[in-house]
């Protein structure tokens, strides 16, 4: 293990170069560069770090701020805060659903596939409008469910045009 001063030859951006998180001293081991930076930074969290590696940010394009889709101290996309809410919702969601999926044999990792797929972000950072389907879908599917397991009337035929005009509005909308 050999440390080396990073000050002149830093691969960080301007923005960790400046912070309290840059020692200006590296690592090598085994043939790797090590950054003190890195290992300061690690007990931070997300948003800080995502800030810390912006290569745009850094590049001066302050406007990409306003569509990015990462967590970061500077992000000022609006649709954030309602996939943040969105993916809340569908959290509760399966804790909700944990005792019924066995009945389902669907697993805790097939709905966590699901979720990522329909909780994902278009290209252009905005939110999904497929996964907003899916989880109301699943919502009203949830408060079926309970309602059946409860004793209550739960009119089938209705439950079916539901599901197959959800599931059209879904497609529609994963397209």
């Amino acid at each position: 293990m050999k440390k080396i001063s990073c000050i002149e030859t830093c691969k960080m951006t301007s923005e960790m170069r400046n912070s309290k998180f840059c020692n200006g001293e590296a690592q090598i081991i085994d043939g790797k560069i090590f950054y003190g930076c890195k290992e300061n930074i690690a007990r931070e969290s997300v948003e800080i770090k995502q800030l810390m590696i912006c290569d745009l940010w850094d590049a001066g394009l302050k406007d990409s701020c306003k569509t990015c889709p990462l967590k970061c101290v500077n992000n000022e996309n609006p649709n954030l805060e309602k996939t943040k809410e969105e993916r809340m919702k569908l959290e509760r969601l399966i804790e909700e659903l944990k005792p019924n999926m066995l009945l389902c044999n669907v697993t805790a990792s097939d709905v966590e596939k699901i979720s990522r797929k329909y909780t994902e972000k278009a290209s252009n950072g905005e939110r999904s409008k497929a996964g907003a389907e899916a989880i109301t879908a699943a919502n009203f599917a949830n408060e079926a469910l309970k309602m059946a397991l409860s004793g209550g009337r739960v009119d089938i035929a209705f439950l079916t045009l539901y599901a197959k005009k959800m599931s059209g509005r879904i497609k529609k909308h994963k397209k």
